[in-house]
């Protein structure tokens, strides 16, 4: 046993534990799988989803670099919505000064990269507070972040789905908050974060997730204390990861539920799904195999897999990781649709989750759980392997680091075959610098309207914004008097956020601008609208939100609940 000591086999482990190399075999992965997306850095993607939050991205950083304002209001989409309250944006999240700095197209991509190797290193401390290390924790740290959706995201352009990559971190502050309730503070800090990067699906799939779990914790805690008040805490930290992560963000989650909540997205979904599908094929079958109905929707490697299922059925593994095995099981369920009763009918009925479309993206957080248990039934293997002699020894040594490493590679493979070099095939736009108006527009065109300067009237949208059927497009001035014969209107400033005009009436009137009203605006229903004595005036209209300023003291509160929660419970250093 000497000479093929767990020592020599676990030499690997204690380098993989050093920060600066985990994290450049990280990095290594990652630009392998997506260096193709920076053939053309500047290019936008060809479809219509990457268009879109290009569109928004782009939007929130003019009015930042441009206009010097915080991004309140859309002048530009379907003739003026809220920035702010669009569940669709990014501007509140750490990545964002990489889109100011080098730009939406490429700062997008960018921010997608550093989202992946966040994901990857929250995995790898998740795999380790579990007690799994070396190979086996690679794979866990891995295969979420690395999964089929990551590449069919940066392909479709569905980047805020990328948000989901930070749910390690996030139940790694929870499992350790358990014990020293400052983690809570390192958990909610990282939902917010999910929150913000166009969390409308990630966030509440990510909150059942996480009540799941606490409830799972909580029965088993009833079980093995037999009292209540302990059972009752795994409860009460997932809701206090919830607040803190809702604070941490307030200033612009608020309006983003006001405005769900007001005008709900419109989806029409009875989809449903085989046993084989929910509980196999999404996962285990390849991308692009003939004869399935979703393969590799969610893939995370066959072998990956096949460890989930070993997790399954050893005892030792079953043991460990009975909660995320429970988790995954029940978020393969949802992924059934209309195929059972329950649970996803039953979702379909609930606020927030009525408006989520499509029960396999469901597999998208399941699949996190499922890795979850992979990484445990491998480590459990291993050991397994490790107990039977000079054989066990090399079979652990070798065998194992060949499944984990074959199985990165190919997924890495598989995701590099989804980005080829024309993937991002929309050329640049040439900035035009111009007084704003509302165009007729194209919402197959999103991102030109910006650098043109223009609004666009044409609407591309699941969620049904409240639009005025007064606005025109195209009109010779965008601010006007409802009588013209009562004097004139000019601009003197325009600024998305603020409008500042001047009149030179002859009797009283009404002076109107051609966007949307919203609650905010200092004017009336309808276009925006101010009614004016006669003589002259110097008139300005802002935008502020009463529950901007709601979420702006939410967010206060959650930074002082957060000082009083590391100071009452210091924090061991992370491991």
């Amino acid at each position: 046993m000497s000479d093929n000591s767990p020592r020599d086999a676990d030499r690997f482990a204690d380098l993989i534990d050093c920060t600066p190399v985990r994290l450049i075999l990280f990095l290594s992965l990652i630009l392998f799988g997506v260096s193709t997306i920076f053939t053309n850095p500047q290019n936008g993607g060809g479809t219509l989803d990457w268009q879109f939050f290009q569109f928004f991205d782009e939007i929130a950083r003019k009015t930042i670099l441009q206009f010097h304002q915080f991004p309140i209001w859309n002048p530009y989409f379907c003739g003026g919505t809220s920035l702010i309250g669009n569940p669709q944006t990014t501007f509140l999240v750490p990545t964002f000064p990489l889109v100011l700095i080098f730009g939406t197209t490429f700062g997008m991509r960018l921010s997608e990269i550093v989202m992946i190797l966040v994901g990857c290193e929250g995995g790898y401390r998740l795999m380790r507070h579990f007690g799994v290390r070396g190979w086996a924790a690679v794979l866990g740290a891995v295969a979420f972040p690395l999964y089929g959706r990551t590449f069919g995201w940066l392909h479709d352009g569905q980047h805020g789905l990328h948000g989901i990559l930070l749910a390690p971190w996030i139940l790694y502050g929870y499992l350790r908050g358990l014990k020293e309730p400052a983690y809570l503070v390192l958990g909610g800090a990282f939902f917010g974060w999910l929150l913000a990067y166009r969390g409308i699906e990630p966030g509440p799939q990510f909150a059942l997730a996480l009540m799941s779990w606490a409830i799972f914790q909580s029965i088993a805690t009833f079980f093995h204390t037999r009292s209540i008040q302990k059972a009752a805490w795994p409860i009460l930290a997932g809701a206090v990861i919830g607040l803190l992560g809702a604070g941490f963000v307030g200033m612009r989650l608020v309006p983003v539920i006001d405005l769900v909540l007001r005008h709900p997205r419109v989806m029409i979904e009875k989809r449903s799904f085989s046993f084989f599908a929910a509980f196999v094929e999404v996962f285990f079958v390849p991308p692009r195999t003939r004869g399935y109905s979703e393969p590799g929707y969610a893939y995370i490697g066959a072998i990956t897999y096949c460890f989930f299922v070993i997790a399954l059925i050893l005892p030792r593994s079953r043991k460990r990781a009975v909660i995320p095995l429970l988790v995954s099981i029940f978020f393969m369920s949802i992924i059934l649709g209309y195929t059972v009763p329950a649970p996803y009918p039953v979702l379909k009925m609930l606020p927030l989750y009525k408006s989520l479309r499509n029960p396999a993206l469901y597999s998208f957080t399941g699949a996190m759980f499922i890795v979850l248990c992979a990484a445990i039934g491998a480590d459990e293997v291993t050991k397994w392997f490790r107990r039977h002699g000079r054989v066990g020894q090399t079979l652990a040594t070798v065998l194992i680091p060949i499944l984990v490493l074959g199985t990165v590679l190919e997924m890495d493979w598989r995701g590099r075959k989804e980005l080829p070099p024309n993937t991002y095939s929309f050329e640049p736009v040439a900035q035009v610098r111009q007084d704003f108006h509302q165009s007729r527009g194209n919402h197959f065109l999103h991102p030109i309207w910006p650098y043109l300067d223009r609004g666009t009237l044409s609407c591309y949208d699941e969620t049904p914004f409240p639009t005025s059927d007064a606005l025109r497009p195209d009109l010779a001035a965008e601010e006007y008097l409802a009588d013209p014969s009562a004097g004139d209107v000019k601009r003197v400033e325009w600024t998305p956020n603020r409008i500042e005009l001047s009149a030179n009436l002859t009797r009283p009137a009404t002076v109107l601008v051609n966007q949307n009203y919203d609650s905010g605006w200092s004017a009336s229903v309808g276009l925006l609208a101010i009614d004016l004595p006669a003589g002259e005036h110097h008139v300005t209209l802002r935008i502020w939100p009463k529950l901007v300023t709601v979420g702006l003291l939410y967010f206060l509160l959650t930074v002082l609940a957060s000082i009083w929660i590391v100071r009452r419970w210091p924090p061991t250093p992370l491991e």
